[in-house]
């Protein structure tokens, strides 16, 4: 079935869903990890994991209500990501539908955060929604706390990521999000400049070159201890001569909140294949969609790191 019926099909199960749940609910703006939101959860089979990260949805999160034009352009952009996957990889396509309704509660707390319309052409005082784009990673050139912390191994305006090894182990190590040291990422809090993402279950794909993780590590400031975990399935191959694709498996979806999440450290490891060099880059992208503030994305020269 084509992408486009399946994903208006996803998306109106996954609205209808939620309508429902809120109205049972008689009330806006909760949705907790072992009520509403956890049955909606398993409906579409996602991971838990990020509720156990607190990093945006643990315990009660506030949202707010959106208009059915604002969700359907938050539809368009996770069918633009599934279109883009579906001739060489239908499978990864169809997961990223699935997450629908993750995106749309998504939604509701930028809705919460921000009290601006969402767009995905926005004006003046309105939210782009978006994919995320390496400016939002790596959103300035120097990191820094309090309200700049974008750091990553990422190359600034790229999706290179670079891999550093590590000699006595015999492996790669690279930082999705943070840094060593206890450096955790979080979107920018820059007054106007604010935004939040939703990452995708799976959401790592490497582009044109193998990309074998083998181990990775996802926590956050308020849960420092969650241990190292091994990647299910160590890649997943489109075979498709021009455009090969990895996706890393066994990642959980989370959403990171620059007001309640303290940050985010994601680190993955590659076996470092002789003869091992002090550092290496792969095409890395991150599948996720984004809720920015206007005057981050008002023109290039505002969403350009320099």
């Amino acid at each position: 079935m084509k992408i486009e019926v399946r994903a208006s099909q996803i998306f109106e199960d996954a609205y209808n869903m939620i309508v429902a749940k809120v109205n049972e609910a008689k009330e806006y703006p909760v949705f907790t990890e072992d009520g509403l939101l956890a049955d909606w959860m398993e409906k579409y089979a996602l991971d838990y994991s990020f509720t156990v990260l607190d990093v945006g949805y643990g315990g009660r999160t506030q949202l707010a209500p959106i208009t059915r034009e604002e969700a359907k352009h938050v539809a368009a952009v996770v069918r633009a990501i599934a279109k883009d996957f579906e001739a060489v990889y239908p499978d990864y396509a169809e997961e990223i539908l699935a997450q629908m309704g993750f995106f749309l509660v998504a939604a509701m707390r930028a809705k919460y955060l921000f009290r601006q319309t969402i767009s995905a052409y926005p004006k003046q005082d309105e939210v782009a929604v978006m994919p995320i784009i390496p400016q939002l990673i790596r959103y300035v050139k120097t990191p820094a706390e309090p309200d700049n912390p974008a750091y990553t191994d990422y190359v600034e305006n790229s999706w290179r990521l670079v891999f550093y090894s590590t000699r006595i182990s015999g492996v790669y190590h690279a930082y999705v999000f943070g840094q060593p040291g206890q450096k955790f990422w979080r979107p920018s809090r820059e007054r106007y400049k604010e935004f939040v993402i939703a990452i995708a279950a799976n959401h790592l794909v490497g582009v044109g070159q193998a990309l074998p993780v083998r181990l990775f590590r996802i926590y956050s400031r308020g849960a420092t201890d969650i241990a190292v975990q091994g990647a299910t399935q160590v890649v997943d191959i489109a075979k498709d001569e021009k455009a090969m694709l990895y996706v890393v498996r066994g990642l959980p979806a989370f959403f990171i909140d620059y007001e309640l999440s303290g940050g985010i450290i994601e680190e993955i490891v590659l076996p470092a294949v002789p003869p091992v060099e002090e550092k290496i880059d792969k095409d890395v992208r991150v599948i996720g969609i984004a809720f920015v503030r206007y005057e981050r994305v008002k023109d290039i020269e505002t969403v350009v790191v320099k």
